[in-house]
């Protein structure tokens, strides 16, 4: 995460938020606060789409 924020300085990121099988809310909130430096938007996603999928937005939101 830190070599794409170096090299391509992304100003849009979109960051899974569900924690099965990918970033739970904690763990995105911290990419998002230590290598995404360079992003004006975050948009979270794989999420709420299955009750065993347990990331929330408003996790995400709070963890921000």
């Amino acid at each position: 995460m830190a070599l794409i924020n170096e090299m391509y300085k992304p100003s849009h990121v979109i960051v899974p938020i569900g924690g099965l099988d990918t970033m739970g809310p904690e763990e995105a909130a911290y990419a998002i606060e230590h290598f995404f430096t360079h992003a004006h938007m975050v948009i979270p996603m794989h999420y709420g789409t299955h009750k065993s999928i347990k990331g929330t937005f408003k996790e995400f939101k709070r963890e921000l």
